[in-house]
């Protein structure tokens, strides 16, 4: 598990696995908070972010596999598909098993979302 700390490493040495802490920012080191904009793709355990200049945003979409997440997202109201989002949030320090099964590279937890819109994807190309 790359990038966790001590303390989340202790609390596990002592608790087993069920002691780690809700919420990756708990347990893994995170970058600087900064501002971020691209699609997200919202669906049934998924959630991939593709930064711009990204045209398009599936699970298959080659290049980093960017799990996004956060308690504005979830209270954004809004439903499965695509979406342009323009947010301040921060990523996993290091590379390393994050999301749904530990399927994506890094995670990024939005902090403020700045803009969010339904969108039809443009291209496919890009996949």
């Amino acid at each position: 598990m790359p990038g966790i700390t001590e303390q989340c490493l202790e609390q596990i040495k002592y608790g087993g696995i069920e002691a780690m802490p809700l919420g990756t920012d708990k347990c893994f080191e995170m970058g600087r908070e900064q501002r971020w904009k691209g699609l997200w793709r919202r669906e049934f355990e998924n959630s991939r972010f593709c930064p711009s200049p990204a045209t398009f945003c599936s699970h298959q979409t080659a290049g980093e596999r960017i799990w996004l997440s956060g308690k504005v997202l979830s209270s954004s109201g809004n439903g499965e598909g695509i979406f342009a989002v323009e947010f301040v949030g921060r990523r996993t320090a290091r590379k390393g098993s994050y999301g749904h099964l530990g399927a994506f590279d890094h995670e990024i937890i939005a902090d403020k979302i700045i803009t969010l819109r339904p969108v039809v994807e443009t291209s496919n190309s890009s996949r």
